[in-house]
């Protein structure tokens, strides 16, 4: 992986990219099909020094969904939707449901009013002008990385380069952790009678 030498010294293990991380800080973690699952998994790891953190998540599709099933006094899980992976967690209290528009929720990082002190984003290998791709997902993700006192990325080779607004700069990117993983795809389940009727 081709990084510049101005920013190689933000190539970290999980581990120190990690210990980064404040009790208390609130993190944000990439959505849909564009969660970073490794650092997902790294964050889970690191769990046990931590206590009293949010994880804002829009859409649960990989283990993010799942972090409700851990201790909601470490990690306590906030979903913008109701996914299925996080469900029961809500049902049961153990995660929370912040229901918002997703057009409503960039303008709700830039105000402060979804205050965000770390974001885990996934983005595909620098071009030689040193700027990532945020590939497939892009909805809030720039703007949370843009709020962010703290950016740790994963990079993957397997996250395509996609036009428009989704290129970010080395510069702001405090923690580089390359990991080449396959992407999270969605598969539809097919409708149930509840769905079918509504």
């Amino acid at each position: 992986m081709d990084i510049p030498e101005k920013n190689r010294h933000k190539l970290l293990s999980p581990e120190i990219a990690f210990g980064r991380i404040g009790r208390g800080d609130t993190v944000f973690i990439s959505s849909g099909c564009a969660e970073p699952q490794h650092l997902v998994r790294e964050l889970i790891k690191s769990s046990d020094r931590l206590a009293g953190n949010e994880i804002i998540h829009i859409l649960s599709l990989g283990p993010a969904g799942e972090l409700g099933r851990y201790d909601a006094e470490k990690l306590r899980l906030n979903s913008i939707f109701v996914g299925e992976k996080s469900r029961k967690a809500i049902e049961a209290g153990r995660a929370d449901y912040t229901p918002a528009f997703l057009s409503e929720i960039p303008r709700m990082i830039r105000s402060g009013s979804m205050k965000i002190d770390v974001a885990l984003i996934q983005v595909a290998p620098p071009d030689p002008d040193g700027y990532c791709n945020l590939g497939i997902s892009v909805e809030v993700i720039k703007p949370a990385a843009e709020a962010a006192r703290y950016v740790i990325a994963q990079i993957n080779p397997r996250m395509p380069w996609t036009y428009g607004d989704t290129a970010i700069h080395l510069d702001r990117l405090d923690a580089l952790v390359p990991m080449e993983e396959p992407l999270i795809e969605y598969l539809a389940d097919p409708p149930n009678d509840r769905a079918v009727a509504i």
